[in-house]
């Protein structure tokens, strides 16, 4: 009897239990190739058996529950980029947590951001951008030119670079103004 097709009825305690097989029409169809559906069916793991896969960059290689996360928003991508397992090529950048860290802000933070990233304007709720994490950090590419870019108080990115003591080595762009509020 094929075991998937079986259902089991569970009676009363003491009662006891029936296994039956669906009619042959009620079975899923039999070929082709498997949807997402059901390939991420197969594999349901625990939430947390994912963020340890994540951790240890051991996710398969079509993985695509990305934003799979806890109550606070904290995903699967975030993780992932916080132990620099993140893969090649990946694209979901703007996942966000409750506290409005993107993927990019925390690959930024842990410096595992991709060679070639460029989407530095991606920003949390105070407007603190993955250009001034990158800055703060030191992990600026050579070349990086989007030193304007402002949070909601004002502070571009070289207030960001200055600040962590990460200014580049000949750094001439002295003109930006940081416009911060006057209280």
């Amino acid at each position: 009897m094929d075991t998937d097709n079986k259902i089991r009825r569970e009676g009363a305690p003491g009662q006891k239990t029936e296994n039956r097989s669906l009619p042959p029409s009620a079975a899923a169809p039999q070929g082709g190739p498997p949807s997402a559906e059901e390939k991420n069916a197969e594999r349901r793991l625990p939430k947390s058996e994912y963020f340890r896969m994540a951790r240890a960059g051991e996710l398969p290689a079509d993985f695509d529950q990305w934003e799979l996360a806890f109550s606070d928003k904290w995903s699967v991508a975030h993780e992932a980029a916080m132990a620099g397992t993140l893969p090649a090529g990946f694209t979901r950048w703007k996942i966000a947590y409750n506290h409005g860290w993107s993927v990019a802000h925390v690959a930024a933070e842990s410096a595992s951001l991709p060679d070639g990233f460029d989407l530095w304007d991606i920003s949390d709720w105070k407007g603190w951008t993955v250009a001034h994490e990158a800055a703060r950090r030191g992990i600026l590419p050579a070349g990086f030119a989007r030193w304007d870019l402002k949070d909601v108080l004002g502070r571009n990115v070289v207030y960001a670079a200055a600040e962590g003591g990460r200014l580049p080595e000949g750094f001439s762009m002295w003109d930006l103004k940081l416009n911060l509020p006057q209280f």
